[in-house]
């Protein structure tokens, strides 16, 4: 486990996704737009999602009211664990970053972002789902940790589009934060579910 969080020459090859890898970051190659301005493609590999899912299942620091108008069960990932903080902020800065001017095209400069980054459980006898909302960001990436075979139900709806999602483990999805998508996630029945959620402003 300890080298999840301690980067090294080894980190990439292990830790991102195999797909992303051999098409050299080719992110408009590599993404699928799941309705209109929503993209989903794979960033981290099943050996990520599973190491982190397994401390997750142990920590007893989650929060439940950082959020007034949403509250969720989550924690600050710099608060779970610096050193993945530290890796995950290069990763944001030098592939989502990126990615998201890419499949945008737009051109905006990783040192003017301001993010934050936290982890959230949806089970069914500790928040169960999360009401339909508009995210407070520019952008937002939601990083699918879990498999689905270990919770039912917990997709993510946004109405206005008709998409009704259950991503792929290691998969991202970016999309626009406070105006055109609208969404939620459905009830949690078993299971337990974690997700990776950066908000990202600019400026």
């Amino acid at each position: 486990m300890a080298e999840l969080y301690s980067y090294d020459n080894d980190w990439d090859e292990k830790y991102l996704s195999k797909t992303l890898l051999k098409s050299e970051y080719k992110y408009d190659f590599i993404a699928d737009e799941v309705c209109n301005g929503a993209f989903l493609f794979p960033l981290f590999s099943q050996d990520f999602c599973e190491e982190l899912v397994l401390d997750l299942e142990s920590f007893d620091g989650w929060t439940e009211n950082r959020h007034d108008n949403y509250p969720t069960n989550d924690v600050l990932l710099k608060d779970f664990n610096k050193p993945l903080f530290d890796i995950y902020e290069c990763i944001l800065k030098n592939i989502l970053i990126p990615a998201t001017n890419k499949l945008y095209s737009i051109h905006i400069k990783p040192k003017e972002v301001k993010e934050e980054t936290f982890i959230i459980r949806y089970k069914p006898s500790n928040q169960s789902m999360l009401d339909l909302h508009h995210d407070s960001s520019l952008f937002t990436c939601g990083i699918q940790l879990s498999s689905d075979l270990n919770y039912i139900g917990g997709d993510l709806y946004m109405p206005q589009h008709k998409l009704s999602l259950k991503a792929e483990q290691g998969k991202v999805l970016i999309h626009p934060g406070r105006l055109t998508h609208k969404h939620g996630v459905r009830p949690v029945i078993s299971g337990e579910k974690y997700s990776l959620i950066s908000f990202c402003k600019y400026g």
